[in-house]
C-alpha cells in the first residue's frame, strides 16, 4: 500500500453506525475479543477542525449490537521507514481479515472492507481529559482496536494489554484535586501556579518502537 497523507480526500466515507429504533448509537463495546461487522469509514479531514495527525477509522457493529472503532494513521512524508512499514501492515492486515484481496488502490481497498465481518480485540486506555462543563481535568477511559482475525481463526485477547493512567498523569490528577480542595476550603488568594500540560488521546507518535 502507498497510502499518504495529501491523498485523504479519496477515502471520504461518511458513514457511521447507523442509529436504533429509538433514535439513539449502540451502546461502546468493551474490552474483549469480538466478532463484527464493518459499517462504515471516515478520514480525519472529514472532521471539522481537525488538525492533528491524519487517520482512517472503521466503525465496526458487534454480534451483540455494540459499536466500537478501529483507527489507523495514514503515513505521513515525513515518517521514518520503519514508522511508515509499521502503518502500511496495520492497516493492510486489517484489511485482509475482513476478506479484502484487491490493493490497487489503497481507498477502494478501504472502502470495499464496508459490510465484510472480521474479529476484533479491543482494549481500554485510560488517559487525562477536561471536562467540557467545568474545564477540570478527569480521567477518563477510551476503548481502542488493538488488533484482528480472519473469521474462524484464532484471536488472543488479555487484560494485560489494557493501560492505566501513568504515574505522572495519576500525579497531576492528583495534585489538581489537592489544589481544587484547598481553594474550596480556604478563602485565600491563589499563588502563581502553572498547570502541566494534560495529556491527551495518544496519536501516531505512540507506536511500539
Amino acid at each position: 500500500m502507498t497510502m499518504e497523507a495529501f491523498n485523504l480526500a479519496n477515502f471520504k466515507g461518511g458513514q457511521t453506525n447507523p442509529k436504533g429504533s429509538d433514535g439513539k448509537y449502540p451502546e461502546r463495546a468493551t474490552p474483549g475479543g469480538y466478532l463484527c461487522t464493518v459499517t462504515g469509514l471516515k478520514n480525519s479531514s472529514e472532521i471539522e477542525g481537525y488538525t492533528s495527525s491524519p487517520f482512517i477509522e472503521f466503525y465496526l457493529l458487534t454480534e451483540d449490537g455494540k459499536q466500537a472503532n478501529a483507527r489507523f494513521w495514514v503515513v505521513k512524508q515525513t515518517d521514518k521507514d520503519s514508522t511508515k512499514e509499521w502503518k502500511k501492515k496495520q492497516l493492510k492486515d486489517f484489511l485482509m481479515n475482513c476478506g479484502v484481496t484487491e490493493f490497487n488502490s489503497d481507498a477502494e481497498a478501504c472502502k470495499s472492507a464496508v459490510n465484510r465481518r472480521v474479529q476484533v480485540a479491543l482494549v481500554s486506555e485510560e488517559y487525562v481529559g477536561k471536562d467540557k462543563e467545568t474545564g477540570t481535568l478527569v480521567k477518563r477511559t477510551a476503548v481502542k482496536y488493538l488488533w484482528s482475525s480472519k473469521i474462524g481463526k484464532k484471536l488472543t485477547y488479555n487484560s494485560k494489554y489494557n493501560k492505566v493512567l501513568s504515574a505522572d498523569d495519576q500525579q497531576l490528577l492528583d495534585g489538581m484535586d489537592a489544589l481544587k480542595s484547598k481553594f474550596d476550603t480556604e478563602p485565600v488568594a491563589p499563588k502563581s501556579f502553572t498547570r502541566p500540560a494534560a495529556a491527551t488521546l495518544p496519536e501516531d507518535t505512540d507506536l511500539p518502537f
